[in-house]
This record gives structure tokens, C-alpha cells and sequence, in this order.
């Protein structure tokens, strides 16, 4: 008898333990306020907003120049016409791409635009960004940022232009 009944009163315990587990809209509340309380004015979540703005330039001061700057490890694109040396401590990039397709095109419109220094470069993400120019001075980027707002036959969009600091060159 006493074979029989241990199983019983397992399985009445077990059902009744698993029914206690349910979600109620009590708990479906309770989640929905937490995750309404981390979001942004953007929408984002607190997580994602950190990432948008780490992949977004800071500003710093390098040389008595106040410039936006973001450091990411980049190579010259393969067919960009032009070698490894193009990449110098200070690129000043223009514009961003997923396509390489795209960031050719816009390459070759500064080029034809009176840029002749212009260049793409990628990183490991596959994302392709448009060098107009790269020097080794801070107050020289500088000047290149200032000149190129200014030109309004480029079309800029936000947070464009900017600094690349090539992470293989910073040190």
C-alpha cells in the first residue's frame, strides 16, 4: 500500500507546484512598467543606446584642436586605387557605407569634386567608410573638417565629417 500512495502524492504535488507557476497579468505588468522605465527618448533601451553611442566620435582635443574623433582598427579597401600608406593618423571620413558599391561612388564623386586624396577604407563589420583626406597633423584635419563643411557640393549628414583615428597607427 505504501508503494502505491508515494506516487500518487508525488504526482499531486508536482501538478500542483507546476499550476503556481503561471503567469497572471500581474506579472506581464510588472515586466512591461521595468522595461517602459529603461527606455530612452529615442525609443532605444538603455543597452542599445550604449551602443549607438560607442560607435558614435568623441570629442577630443589633440594639438590645441578640438576635434569629433572615433578610433577603429581599418584597412585601405581592396581595389581603391591606392596603397596602405594612404592611411595616415588622422583620416577625415565623409561618409559610411554597407555596400562597397556605394562608398566607390562616393569616392569618386570627391575626387571629381576637387579631392583628390580621397579613399575608402573598411573594417572587420564590413562597413566602408569614405576617407576625402588623411594626414598625419591634428591641425591639418582640422582644416580639412572646416573646409569640407563648408563645401557645399558635398552632401554631409549627421555626425559627418568626422576623425578616424586608425587603431593600428594610435599609440
Amino acid at each position: 500500500m505504501k508503494n502505491i500512495l508515494l506516487p500518487i502524492i508525488s504526482a499531486i504535488i508536482a501538478v500542483a507546484l507546476l499550476g503556481a507557476c503561471k503567469t497572471n497579468e500581474a506579472n506581464y505588468r510588472a515586466a512591461y512598467e521595468q522595461a517602459k522605465d529603461k527606455n530612452t527618448d529615442t525609443g532605444d533601451s538603455l543597452s542599445t543606446q550604449g551602443l549607438r553611442d560607442f560607435n558614435r566620435p568623441k570629442a577630443m582635443v589633440i594639438g590645441g584642436d578640438t576635434l569629433m574623433v572615433r578610433t577603429e582598427r581599418v584597412v585601405v579597401s581592396k581595389d581603391a586605387g591606392v596603397a596602405e600608406a594612404a592611411l595616415k593618423k588622422y583620416c577625415v571620413v565623409v561618409a559610411q557605407f554597407r555596400q562597397i558599391f556605394n562608398a566607390r561612388s562616393m569616392c569618386q564623386r570627391l575626387i571629381d569634386g576637387g579631392y583628390p586624396g580621397a579613399f575608402v577604407v573598411n573594417n572587420r563589420e564590413g562597413q566602408y567608410y569614405v576617407v576625402a583626406s588623411a594626414t598625419d597633423s591634428s591641425s591639418e584635419a582640422a582644416a580639412m573638417i572646416r573646409d569640407i563643411t563648408a563645401d557645399k557640393s558635398v552632401v554631409l549628414r549627421e555626425p559627418y565629417p568626422y576623425v578616424l583615428r586608425p587603431g593600428q597607427l594610435v599609440r
